[in-house]
């Protein structure tokens, strides 16, 4: 399932690359990259976004042991 995930994933891109293959140029407050082309931003991006996510998870786990509220011991009086 994940070896599809990542195959679509790098199909997209490599379709995305082809049809914008004019070099872009980043800008971050006073500061230009050089012209890189736009497949190779796509990429690092989605590369960003999954190492994101992943640590997201490790950082943030999922509670996969919900609490559940034990009924009232009714043999007491």
């Amino acid at each position: 399932m994940a070896s599809s995930l990542v195959s679509v994933w790098l199909l997209a891109i490599a379709i995305v690359a082809m049809q914008n293959a004019e070099p872009v140029t980043l800008w971050f407050l006073t500061f230009q990259s050089v012209p890189i082309p736009f497949g190779f931003v796509f990429a690092c991006s989605v590369v960003i976004g999954l190492l994101a996510g992943g640590l997201w998870q490790i950082v943030f786990p999922a509670n996969s042991k919900k609490k559940t509220r034990r009924p009232p011991n009714r043999d007491r009086v």
